[in-house]
């Protein structure tokens, strides 16, 4: 058994606040556990894909009905999947749609603490966030600097996949 101290911690490079670090120091610990334990902990985690996919029935008449839909995969396996509808305070369309899909996907894909890598095949949504092209709608605008602004905040990744690729994935 070892005794766990605070230069144990800095050998390790483990960084942690005082008050946590307080709990630790004193206890004994199997070193092999502690060896185990420290590896798990700071080994590091793959990144999240979100595949994001907007759709829209009746696109842009009146009577459209938009919806987004968004699978979470780590390690290739997926993990989770989130759909919603868009409100209807917005136009009811394709590319409204998809924006919706990248942004909530975005949003969902921050719980896991992972990096993100947020798949789509809208080239409307990649172009304007990523390659900065002209936003010609004013209803647009707002939903391209949301996204814009959470890529560029952290540093997530962007991915223009082929339809088959994302129907594969998503199911639609």
């Amino acid at each position: 058994m070892a005794v766990i101290s605070k230069s144990m911690f800095r050998r390790l490079n483990i960084q942690m606040p005082p008050d946590e670090l307080a709990h630790f120091l004193g206890k004994t610990i199997d070193p092999n556990v502690l060896r185990q334990a420290l590896s798990i902990a700071t080994a590091p985690k793959e990144p999240v894909h979100i595949y994001v996919d907007g759709w829209c029935k009746g696109n842009g008449t009146p009577n459209a009905q938009a919806g987004w839909t968004v699978v979470a995969l780590i390690g290739g396996k997926q993990d989770s999947l989130n759909t919603g509808v868009v409100p209807s305070s917005y136009p009811q369309t394709n590319n409204v749609a998809e924006y919706h899909a990248f942004i909530n996907g975005f949003y969902w894909g921050k719980q896991y603490g992972r990096q993100i890598i947020i798949h789509t095949d809208s080239q409307l949504v990649v172009g304007q966030v990523v390659d900065a092209w002209k936003v010609n709608s004013d209803h647009l605008r707002p939903l391209m600097e949301e996204a814009r602004t959470l890529v560029t905040k952290t540093g997530a990744k962007v991915v223009k996949e082929p339809r088959e690729k994302i129907v594969e994935i998503v199911g639609h």
